[in-house]
């Protein structure tokens, strides 16, 4: 994704050598894109006020079609666990859960007071991450479309969020990196903090 220009691009990578842009493959994400996640053949894209997804189970001929999020929400982070798609919101608007088992998004549920400009999770838990400023909620996802959250722990955290696997989660702002152990999805364990040259992303 060019994040500044609001598009995506595939490029094709058989050959590590020599990687190649997919013809016809540059799509307008129609301003600055959130979030990219896969399923089954199928990318979605958090951009502005839109929900971007693509097919592509056939790499040239794919085709993107955009779906408005409701009246004033931010799209940020993307979650996708099952057939469900996660999307958190920049602001105050509660978070979204799209059924996804199609490929094509479903609006199935959504819950209040859930802000944060990224979400994680792991595939060996029913849990789910999403930082705000000062906290990170901790949400269980047993039934998928009614989020609980069971813990609130104080972390100075923010902006971007990923899980490694699922045994640790990274989080980093500026030129601070730290790493959780999730050996205890419930209650993330700081095991490492690094200050990076420079201001890191990812």
């Amino acid at each position: 994704t060019n994040t500044l220009l609001g598009s995506i691009q595939f490029v094709n990578v058989e050959d590590p050598a020599a990687p190649f842009l997919i013809p016809a493959s540059s799509f307008s994400v129609g301003g600055f894109s959130s979030a990219l996640v896969y399923h089954n053949g199928w990318i979605y894209c958090s951009a502005a006020s839109d929900l971007y997804y693509i097919d592509v189970r056939d790499p040239y001929n794919m085709v993107s079609v955009s779906l408005a999020f409701p009246a004033n929400m931010q799209g940020g982070g993307l979650w996708i666990d099952g057939d469900y798609l996660y999307v958190s919101d920049y602001g105050t608007n509660p978070l979204l859960i799209y059924e996804i088992s199609t490929g094509v998004p479903t609006l199935a549920a959504s819950v209040a007071g859930v802000a944060g400009d990224s979400i994680c999770g792991t595939n060996k838990s029913n849990y789910m991450y999403v930082p705000s400023t000062a906290t990170l909620k901790i949400y269980d996802i047993t039934d998928p479309l009614l989020p609980v959250v069971v813990a609130t722990p104080a972390l100075t955290i923010a902006d971007l969020d990923h899980t490694l696997g699922d045994n640790f989660a990274v989080y980093l702002i500026g030129s601070n990196l730290s790493l959780y152990s999730l050996a205890t999805p419930s209650a993330p364990v700081l095991v490492n903090a690094l200050t990076l040259s420079g201001s890191g992303s990812a």
